[in-house]
């Protein structure tokens, strides 16, 4: 997934159990990504919810969310899976 234009990363989290170690909400002109670093999962054991508010990533054992700063279209959400690493990308409302 590639992030043109600049960008600003908002919020950063490291979390200790179930495999889900850090966590990087990036904020760009028009999208923002949720990054998190889900080792030991596969793809088709995860699965992002995206409210106009939240993005939410669970897995078999855990479950994070994170409250955005400015909303998002739901409908726009683009996910990839790469190496243990989760990348929701969601449009910004306009």
């Amino acid at each position: 997934m590639m992030l043109d234009g600049p960008v600003q990363t908002v919020g950063v989290a490291r979390t200790q159990g179930d495999r889900v170690r850090d966590l990087e909400l990036v904020e760009a002109l028009n999208f923002v990504v949720l990054i998190v670093d889900v080792p030991g999962f596969g793809e088709h054991e995860l699965k992002a919810t995206v409210t106009e508010e939240t993005i939410c990533v669970e897995g078999p054992t855990f479950s994070v969310s994170q409250t955005l700063s400015c909303r998002v279209t739901p409908s726009t959400v683009e996910t990839q899976y790469r190496n243990g690493v989760l990348s929701v990308k969601a449009t910004k409302v306009e």
